[in-house]
């Protein structure tokens, strides 16, 4: 059938060149007219009929090993919208009658021709994911010889005084809880207020990795991959650094992010548990964090409790989450089941928009408050407070004091972290117009706000601000 749509269009083609008729063709023009259709279908062809003899071998367990794997281990978890979307791949691209008008049927998945741009080819496309994944992996390796901290020195609270809160008594747990407790204590309490500042201004920045981390592990098309296990990456934070999670999820979200329209829904009561969530288990500790306290083990507390609350975030997302539903269920009138289908009725879009704007007011205001403060201190540059680092290839840095090392482990920690996020946003855009989503011209402005964001109103809150968009751009492709 395609190829009498495409063998249809040759030939209207071929009569509007010769003025509106096909009388008089020759036999080059009938030539020309079937190769035309010969090489509008035959990469086509192969790719429809290479997909079929794969998903033929696997249903038939030419490959027991494979098959059951597949079968048995992976399928069952990565949730039917993966198979939907591989299966449906094949019909995206199918070719239709130029001249005859299509009439209007709703749909989530629009064809290729519908889409705003044309797909770029899968061979450009695949050299320049995997130049992506190389330069996040340079990212990566600066962290390895950047990321210094002087462990055996940490425990104490600030330079002189102790840690005398407990929460696992004496083992070794309470150790590396108070040595966590060391290091965030250090640019809190440095006579210097360019660490202190540094710290206010970067752990807000978080706010965006907490949530689009989350938010990613619940889109419908993500499910089955290590995207979908968001406190891998939360816990992760704490550990290793968002200097390293940041560019580690960039990519894997190459490799793995849905790539279907149909693959964008979020659960509804999920997207209304975010605000919630990132507020009491991220914002009120981070507050709480810089709030000077004369009660010292209560200021400590917080500063524990702090440790955990990038994963907490993801503890209160399931539980408010549950508790939303079940509130919503008992609530709401009956009304006809819609099935699978209610998925893509894009009652996530609206919640999602508030989320991004809640990120986006509070990390911005933080990173302007910050910025302005720094610019009229005398005794604050930024230039250093945010970029003074020395060479990470270099062996010695001779740095004296614990609290310099300190910061300059959380300035690192934050321009690796900018390179992550600078460089996962610009390659997400990429990634629409790959797919032919958006215009290359519409392309080319988000990266550049994306850039002009960083300065103006920080990381955190530019990122929030493209999802916004981006959720826009892939929710307004369903008809």
């Amino acid at each position: 059938m395609e190829s009498c749509a495409e063998f249809l269009n040759a030939i209207l083609r071929k009569k509007e060149s010769h003025g509106g008729s096909l009388a008089n063709l020759s036999d080059r023009d009938i030539e020309d007219i079937l190769c035309e259709t010969q090489s509008k279908r035959y990469d086509r062809a192969q790719m429809i009929v290479r997909n079929s003899h794969e998903m033929q071998a696997l249903n038939a367990y030419e490959n027991p090993l494979v098959s059951t794997i597949a079968n048995n281990l992976v399928l069952p978890f990565v949730g039917n919208e993966l198979v939907f979307s591989r299966m449906g791949q094949a019909y995206a691209g199918a070719a239709t009658v130029e001249k005859l008008h299509v009439p209007h049927r709703s749909r989530v998945i629009p064809f290729n021709d519908e889409l705003p741009a044309k797909p770029i080819d899968q061979n450009i496309s695949r050299l320049i994911r995997w130049g992506f994944i190389g330069s996040m992996g340079a990212v990566l390796f600066v962290t390895t010889k950047a990321f210094r901290l002087p462990f055996s020195s940490l425990g104490g609270w600030g330079e002189s005084g102790s840690v005398i809160i407990s929460w696992l008594g004496d083992s070794p747990g309470q150790k590396l809880l108070n040595k966590l407790v060391s290091i965030l204590s250090f640019p809190i309490l440095d006579k210097d207020p360019s660490a202190r500042l540094h710290l206010i201004n970067f752990l807000p920045q978080l706010i965006s990795p907490l949530l689009i981390y989350t938010i990613e592990a619940y889109r419908l098309g993500n499910q089955g991959s290590l995207l979908a296990l968001p406190i891998i990456f939360t816990a992760g934070m704490q550990v290793q650094g968002i200097g390293r999670i940041a560019p580690l999820h960039a990519i894997l979200s190459s490799l793995y992010t849905h790539e279907g329209v149909a693959g964008r829904a979020v659960p509804r009561d999920v997207a209304s548990s975010l605000i919630p969530a990132v507020t009491l288990g991220f914002v009120l500790p981070t507050i709480m964090v810089f709030a000077s306290n004369p009660n010292l083990a209560a200021w400590q507390h917080w500063v524990a409790l702090w440790q955990f609350a990038p994963p907490l975030v993801n503890v209160l997302t399931v539980v408010l989450s549950a508790g939303f539903k079940r509130w919503r269920l008992s609530h709401e009138a009956p009304r006809v089941d819609g099935g699978s289908f209610e998925r893509y009725e894009k009652h996530d879009v609206p919640v999602l928009k508030q989320v991004y704007t809640y990120a986006f007011a509070v990390q911005s205001t933080v990173h302007v408050a910050t910025m302005a403060y720094a610019w009229s201190h005398p005794n604050i540059s930024i230039g250093r407070a945010f970029f003074g680092l020395p060479n990470p290839f270099r062996a010695e840095w001779n740095i004296t004091t614990i609290s310099e090392q300190i910061a300059t482990f959380f300035r690192y920690d934050a321009v690796t972290a900018l390179a992550g996020y600078i460089g996962g946003n610009l390659y997400s855009i990429w990634d629409l117009r790959r797919l032919g989503y958006i215009q290359t011209r519409s392309a080319v402005k988000a990266a550049l706000a994306v850039i002009v964001g960083q300065f103006m109103i920080g990381p955190g809150a530019t990122w929030a601000g493209l999802w916004s968009w981006r959720e826009d751009v892939i929710a307004g492709l369903a008809r």
